[in-house]
């Protein structure tokens, strides 16, 4: 008894996976996402956190004003940090 509720269980899984999986191609394939593939700039291109935060103000603003990242490389022991790496290691 115990086998067969578990096989019951097994294929309902894997329905629900394979409907999940067709849900998610169409709608990656729909026309109402189709601007998400679309290459904003050239692949490999950094464009820096100003460029993303033209869409997403509201993460931006919270990242650029309380985020220790947002300064991680400009902030005065960073660069004592790197200045002292790049004097003593040999390259």
């Amino acid at each position: 008894m115990l086998k067969k509720i578990l096989l019951i269980l097994a294929v309902l899984v894997l329905l629900l996976l394979v409907a999940f999986t067709a849900w998610v191609y169409s709608a990656r394939n729909s026309e109402d996402v189709a601007f998400l593939n679309e290459v904003r700039y050239e692949t490999g291109a950094h464009r820096g956190a100003e460029f993303c935060g033209s869409c997403h103000q509201e993460i931006y603003q919270q990242w650029r004003d309380h985020s220790r990242h947002a300064v991680a490389t400009t902030a005065d022991s960073v660069r004592d940090v790197i200045s002292n790496l790049k004097e003593h290691t040999i390259l």
